[in-house]
């Protein structure tokens, strides 16, 4: 059994490295033609503009509901300096471990891990490795301090030449947190703040390359590395192990367990708990039809090509 847990998490940290490799492959490219369309295929660019644009909206859209739930991502004018606290530092065989904190906010600090291979050569790729939920370990397990060594993600992806961060969530590890004085709405929206701030914090470094980022998490970190990656477009690969379901999948669509301090609080005072509100009903009853209607048309003209491929037998 121990074996099979630690292929699977072998396994999990090397979709990592090729999802990172592909990404950080595509980033290396400073500039993009975007060749004319071939005479008569106006429409085929015409529907791919339409795509993108279809996309952009989307995506705001999604942001727009995600704020709705966590409370507003704050605007740029938080930010502070930096000015990140260095404590001790430990030689490992292949990485040094730099234990830190770097402020996010007026008055709030983000205690920390930063591992960095050595020998480094020439700037790297970063990786913001988030914690599961752990209690007082928080950043200790990914950065291979504590816990269980299948979830030292930090140290295997530091071993493998990425420079990792491994920060504390909000009330975990070493990061006392009040949250009725941080000025959120929710534990979530803090933690995406305080990680697009460790992206910042990572940029800063001259071992890193600040054109690639990427994001691993499990359980609790899991789902703090999608959220984070949704709002901040410089993450360009993230690998996220049993962070996410479904609301109506979430112990058959009981919500409480999501909704405390730390987590998103809104879904018990603004959604009531409702794992699918009317208006997403409205939408997802819509697309249900929407979905009969163009399977019955499919299957409608495979029986008529069909009818109509078959000989028929002379008298």
């Amino acid at each position: 059994m121990l074996d099979t847990v630690k292929n699977w998490s072998r396994a999990l940290i090397l979709l990592s490295l090729v999802l990172l490799s592909v990404a950080c492959a595509a980033a290396c490219s400073t500039t993009r033609t975007v060749s004319p369309a071939p005479e008569g295929n106006h429409d085929g660019l015409k529907r791919a503009n339409h795509a993108a644009v279809e996309q952009t909206q989307r995506r705001a859209r999604i942001l727009q509901n995600m704020e709705r739930v966590m409370g507003p991502l704050p605007s740029v004018d938080r930010k502070v300096p930096l000015d990140p606290i260095y404590g001790e530092t430990v030689a490992a065989r292949c990485y040094i471990r730099k234990k830190l904190s770097f402020a996010v906010a007026r008055g709030q600090r983000v205690p920390a891990y930063l591992l960095i291979p050595t020998p480094a050569k020439g700037p790297l790729p970063a990786v913001l490795a988030l914690h599961q939920t752990n209690g007082a370990l928080g950043k200790k397990e990914p950065a291979g301090v504590g816990g269980s060594p299948n979830l030292h993600y930090a140290v295997e992806l530091a071993e493998r030449g990425y420079v990792t961060l491994a920060p504390d969530y909000p009330s975990f590890g070493e990061y006392r947190c009040d949250f009725s004085r941080t000025g959120f709405q929710s534990g979530s929206m803090m933690a995406v703040w305080n990680n697009m701030r460790a992206i910042d914090f990572l940029q800063s470094l001259p071992e890193v390359d600040p054109k690639r980022f990427g994001c691993i998490g499990h359980s609790l970190g899991g789902h703090n590395a999608m959220f984070t990656a949704a709002f901040d477009d410089r993450i360009k690969a993230l690998v996220s192990n049993c962070g996410f379901t479904s609301f109506r999948k979430y112990y058959h669509g009981d919500l409480r367990g999501w909704t405390s301090a730390r987590y998103m609080p809104r879904i018990r005072t603004v959604f009531h708990l409702d794992p699918a509100p009317r208006l997403s009903r409205k939408n997802n009853k819509s697309k249900r039809e929407s979905k009969t209607k163009i399977r019955k048309m499919i299957k409608s003209k495979i029986m008529s090509k069909t009818r109509n491929s078959i000989p028929r037998l002379k008298d």
